[in-house]
């Protein structure tokens, strides 16, 4: 069995793996305390049976503070390989950036997009922060970042008195008729017109076509309304740190 961690800035997602088979996945808030105990206590409660033997452990961590707390955890449960993702890690896909800057899910997902999808493909994932990823004949060449739609909703009602404390919910329709609702409005089709926008004109930068892949917490709310053909892949990240923990 292995184990493999995406941590994000909000959310951290597990999941195990056997024999390259998808067992388990289940997630929890990032800010929580990693301790072997209670995390071993949570794979029983999730796989409804006794914890199974875990030979391997891979990780992508965007929260440097959080790196000991998993090495520690592989430590105490005596696992034999763990697997930091890192642009030090044996990869597939060549990287045409700043890699002391390369966020380790960002290499997850360019890894699984082109392997499993294109060697010619966008990957936008949409989270905390939106990153968009282009892989182009093979080779990563950049991106973009934008903040989520949670943080700009956030922003916003912190800076209006008129929308404050309003939670972020899918508007019913394009044209709000109230303050709440157009900025509701305003943010998810905004993202969804920006996220349109920025495949074509990445298509037309690089005069080529391109595979548009979803992943994310917001993946599958935004979908609906994106009119571009794409695939949402909720695992990307998750599978591609797995495969990149055989491949090293």
């Amino acid at each position: 069995m292995v184990l493999c961690f995406d941590i994000g800035n909000t959310r951290t997602a597990c999941a195990l793996y056997n024999d390259n088979v998808l067992c388990k996945v289940f997630e929890y808030a990032t800010c929580e305390t990693v301790i072997a105990k209670e995390f071993t206590q949570k794979i029983i409660r999730e796989m409804h049976q006794n914890l199974p033997q875990i030979d391997g452990m891979a990780f992508s961590s965007v929260i440097m503070t959080k790196n000991k707390e998993y090495l520690d955890l592989a430590n105490e449960l005596n696992i034999k390989k763990v697997l930091k993702i890192s642009p030090n890690c044996t990869l597939n896909v060549p990287l045409r950036y700043d890699l002391d800057k390369l966020g380790t899910d960002r290499i997850a997902n360019i890894e699984e997009a082109c392997a499993k999808y294109d060697k010619n493909a966008i990957i936008v994932d949409i989270g905390t922060a939106i990153t968009v990823d282009v892989v182009k004949e093979g080779v990563f060449m950049g991106g973009l970042i934008l903040p989520g739609l949670n943080s700009a909703f956030k922003s916003l009602s912190k800076d209006t008195n008129a929308i404050e404390n309003i939670e972020f919910d899918i508007p019913n329709n394009i044209i709000g008729n109230n303050t709440v609702d157009c900025v509701k409005s305003g943010i998810y089709f905004g993202w969804v017109s920006m996220i349109e926008g920025l495949f074509q004109k990445i298509k037309v930068s690089y005069n080529q076509d391109f595979t548009l892949i979803l992943t994310g917490g917001f993946s599958q709310t935004l979908s609906p309304h994106i009119l571009v053909p794409h695939t949402v892949d909720k695992m990307l990240t998750l599978n591609g740190i797995y495969r990149i923990y055989l491949n090293n």
